[in-house]
């Protein structure tokens, strides 16, 4: 029986604390919590990342203050969307913003948010606004595949009706979506990519991949790496000079 259904929500709350249950899986390793108290018996072979190998930045810095002032100005902020259709229920799907501090002198992407929930499109749309004015991003990478294109001009006219200048970039994925998230593996294990431990779903999320039930994070991540290493052509070879 699951004892964990989310972030921080416990289906038998009376059985085990969260703390003693987190306890339980820093004591005997994601795999064995997974298939004994989860019965999720997922086999991390199968699995494309060693969650080992993720690196956090605020095990190093204290606050997200911290790390942009010792960057000085040498920091851009992109973002990037993986919308949903916004319907209801646990096995719809998540939409996923995901915004990094981008170090281009460094070569490292910091992961400062990841706001990843199941919300409507309108919901959507605001919440994008409001990471924007929080961060003032650059350029922000947008799914336009079929649906979401809609949305994509959406969030053009509510951005121009608030007067807010968004630089969207249309995002079209045409290719294998595994394996696009799959080339994210080599920048992770070389700490190109850092992660905060707050970000719950995100973690859960590339720990299963492609096992899991869902990718929005990864594949949001995934844009967002592609748009700070552009153009597309010169992506591998650009990324390839940090992973010595």
């Amino acid at each position: 029986m699951a004892q964990l259904i989310g972030a921080g929500q416990l289906l038998w709350p009376d059985l085990k604390s969260y703390y003693e249950l987190m306890l339980k899986r820093e004591s005997e390793g994601y795999p064995n919590f997974d298939s004994e108290m989860q019965n999720e018996p997922i086999n991390p072979r199968d699995c494309s990342f060693n969650m080992d190998e993720f690196r956090y930045w605020d095990d190093e810095y204290q606050s997200e203050d911290d790390l942009i002032r010792l960057m000085r100005s040498d920091v851009l902020f992109y973002g990037s969307v993986d919308p949903s259709l916004g319907k209801e229920g646990r096995q719809s799907d998540y939409s996923a913003i995901v915004v990094v501090a981008w170090n281009p002198g460094k070569g490292k992407i910091y992961v400062m948010e990841a706001d990843i929930a199941r919300r409507s499109v309108d919901k959507t749309l605001e919440d994008i606004l409001a990471h924007h004015m929080k961060r003032e991003i650059v350029h922000l990478g947008f799914e336009t595949n079929q649906f979401q294109e809609v949305m994509a001009e959406n969030l053009n006219k509510l951005s121009r009706d608030r007067r807010i200048r968004v630089c969207l970039r249309a995002v079209q994925n045409t290719g294998d979506k595994v394996a696009r998230i799959q080339a994210l593996q080599p920048l992770i294990k070389s700490g190109v990519i850092m992660f905060s431990r707050k970000h719950q779903i995100l973690l859960e999320q590339l720990r299963y991949f492609p096992k899991g039930p869902h990718d929005d994070g990864p594949d949001a991540l995934e844009m967002v790496t592609r748009l700070c290493y552009k153009p597309l052509r010169e992506f591998s070879r650009l990324y390839s000079k940090f992973l010595d």
